[in-house]
């Protein structure tokens, strides 16, 4: 939907322009005339509003986004569904992309580039330690302002958008993405440093690692493509610098920087010593590493291009010898010469020299666990089970002579449950018969239980529902009975769920605020102007009784908030109410000593003051024989002030008197 400038948002946001676009959503500046300042406001696309799941799961992410304060991050303000459109606001940059400052500058200078990075690093640690990852870091969502402050935007996007079948253009460039992302594998905290490094490598050198004709053949390069070394393009660049940039776009997450912490402690060292070099720690591998999961249908297309053999190293364990990182092999050898050794003595050979490194290194992994000596003349081969339900796994393995070893649970969201995801030694094995087949066997899909939230304050609910692994959605009505900010219910309210999937909570905003028109009460009875007011559920507030000439007793005078104001139910509104006409008295003034010296006589005017009101009550000439002379003045019931004037000038007297006192 195409907003025009002046479409007003919400009652508060009026669209000044639009500023850009992207695969999900379009970016307008806007005023918000609530706190007068403008805002950046990111609308979705209609064709990913039409989508509940997705709009369900966006809302939660930019909800989450929302919680994020740094100064290196773009801030949220609001996420708002209404006038058909689904929208974020957030703070708006004076500034251009890091894209944009790239393809002006070219390659930037080794210090302001570190610079750059160091300021994103900042902001990514922040969300980080908040538990938000990022899944797709680039020079597009990065914004330099006008005053040199860089900052990340579109954090927890990518990973709602995930959620639905969209072009890489949409979810982010395919130039930047990790080894995992691009295998549809499971993403984490590695996976934005990868991103980064991949971006300060493109600010180093002006140029991406990566290119190809589509995103499949960028994607299979992150894979297991030779990476240029950034001082190759750019001899500036220093070993330092290099070897972190390095470090971070290793494409196996064990070898990467492990936390954004260490990134940017890296980066300062590399800034003030160029010849301090970051060594790549080779970690010790394990059963207990993460299998790596495939999903989506480009995954799929970008798999079915990678090496069969390639992909079985990552995930098998080969026991290695960890002075060479050779692997040690079960299997026979095979070459064109005969063997001077029968295959027994070099297999119970081989057997002695794997048994002594796992004593020498405590890590290495032996699948196989035990070995009948009577058999060991026997060979069998090892057969495929990955695939197979444990109890048909178990049968192969005893047609193949061989047993069922120690076996190892992890849930799976692909592998159903008590299906082989793995096993300890590789298909086609040669091996002695009676051996046990260490495996790894999936619990099915993780589900987590819903707690039950209703009554709770909306925060401590949302805390609680994230703390289960489940995403918290927020809905909100009116409610009379339910305190604002509590939840009222939940759906579902029990149960178990997978992870991440979405608990509804409504919560109250307490009692509904209506506005009312104020109805004209002047000359009603202050009964009658009380029923009209609780008429609407408003109320009356401070009465105050004054003396009218135009209204008779007991008749409203004024109101405070005119007739058609809109105002909120419950407002008061302040009444005077007339006490009838006024009753006059009168009072004496005595006039002496009024004329200077040789003053024959002058005009005399007294002016009384009474409620803000003058009034002229003597006014003609005296002469100095009728001193002293006695003015009657009247008044209204009250104090006043009478002041005096000869020849009308002021002469800095004045009388205070007051009307009916006794009476």
């Amino acid at each position: 939907m195409l907003l025009l400038p002046g479409k007003i948002l919400g009652d508060r946001y009026e669209i000044i322009e639009k500023i850009g676009s992207g695969g999900m959503s379009d970016v307008y500046k806007a005023k918000c005339h609530k706190l007068n300042r403008y805002v950046a406001i990111k609308v979705l696309k209609d064709e990913f509003s039409e989508d509940l799941n997705f709009v369900q799961k966006f809302n939660a992410e930019a909800q989450s986004a929302a919680s994020l304060s740094h100064i290196n991050i773009v801030n949220v303000f609001d996420v708002v569904q209404g006038d058909g459109i689904h929208y974020i606001v957030m703070e708006l940059i004076e500034g251009m992309t890091l894209k944009e400052f790239i393809n002006q500058k070219g390659p930037l200078v080794m210090e302001e580039a570190v610079e750059i990075a160091i300021q994103i690093a900042s902001g990514i640690e922040h969300a980080h330690k908040n538990k938000i990852i990022h899944r797709d870091i680039k020079p597009q969502n990065i914004i330099i302002s006008f005053d040199g402050i860089v900052k990340v935007t579109d954090f927890g996007i990518a990973r709602a958008a995930s959620s639905v079948t969209i072009t890489a253009n949409a979810t982010g460039s395919v130039h930047y993405i990790s080894p995992e992302q691009a295998r549809g594998g499971y993403t984490d905290e590695k996976s934005d440093i990868y991103s980064l490094g991949i971006t300060l490598f493109e600010m180093l050198t002006g140029k991406l690692p990566y290119e190809g004709d589509n995103n499949v053949s960028i994607a299979l390069q992150h894979i297991q493509g030779e990476v240029v070394k950034p001082s190759d393009v750019n001899p500036n660049i220093s070993q330092s610098v290099e070897s972190v940039v390095m470090k971070m776009i290793q494409k196996k997450g064990e070898l990467r920087y492990q936390n954004i912490t260490d990134v940017i402690v890296d980066l300062r060292r590399a800034e003030k010593d160029p010849n301090v070099i970051v060594v790549i720690t080779k970690p010790n591998l394990s059963m207990d590493s993460p299998t790596v999961m495939i999903s989506k249908e480009e995954v799929e297309q970008i798999n079915n291009q990678i090496n069969a053999k390639n992909d079985r190293q990552e995930i098998d364990l080969p026991i290695k010898d960890k002075t060479s990182e050779k692997p040690v092999s079960l299997k026979k050898e095979h070459n064109n010469q005969e063997p001077k050794s029968t295959w027994t003595e070099k297999f119970v050979m081989a057997l002695a020299i794997i048994f002594a490194i796992s004593i020498v290194t405590g890590g290495a992994i032996f699948a196989v666990s035990k070995i009948n000596d009577t058999r060991q003349s026997k060979v069998t081969e090892i057969p495929g089970i990955e695939g197979l339900s444990l109890e048909e796994a178990t049968s192969k393995l005893k047609e193949s002579n061989l047993e069922l070893g120690e076996v190892t649970y992890e849930f799976s969201d692909t592998i159903a449950k008590d299906v082989v995801i793995e096993q300890g030694v590789e298909v086609g094995t040669r091996v002695a018969v009676g051996v046990k087949i260490k495996v790894l066997v999936s619990k099915g899909i993780e589900t987590f239980s819903v707690p039950n939230v209703v009554g709770k304050k909306f925060n401590e609910a949302e805390s609680l529902i994230k703390d289960a692994n489940l995403t918290p959605v927020i809905e909100r009505e009116y409610s009379t009975d339910i305190n604002i900010g509590e939840v009222i219910r939940q759906y579902p309210s029990q149960g178990n769920l997978t992870k991440d999937e979405i608990v509804t909570i409504v919560v109250s905003n307490g009692k509904e605020v209506k506005n009312v028109p104020v109805p004209y009460l002047i000359n009603l009875t202050i009964d009658n102007a009380r029923t009209a007011l609780e008429d609407l559920n408003l109320n009356v507030g401070k009465v105050t009784y004054v003396e009218s000439d135009n209204y008779e007793k007991d008749r409203v005078v004024s109101q405070n908030i005119d007739s058609g104001a809109s105002v909120v139910e419950g407002s008061y509104v302040d009444l005077k109410v007339s006490l009838g006409p006024p009753k006059y008295f009168t009072e004496q003034i005595l006039l002496e000593n009024i004329f200077g010296d040789f003053v024959l006589g002058g005009m005399v005017k007294l002016e009384l003051i009474q409620n803000e009101t003058a009034s002229v009550v003597f006014d003609r000439y005296v002469e100095i024989e009728e001193l002293p002379l006695t003015v009657p003045v009247e008044g209204k019931s009250g104090e006043g002030t009478v002041k005096l004037y000869i020849n009308d000038e002021y002469q800095s007297k004045s009388w205070s008197i007051s009307f009916g006192e006794g009476e």
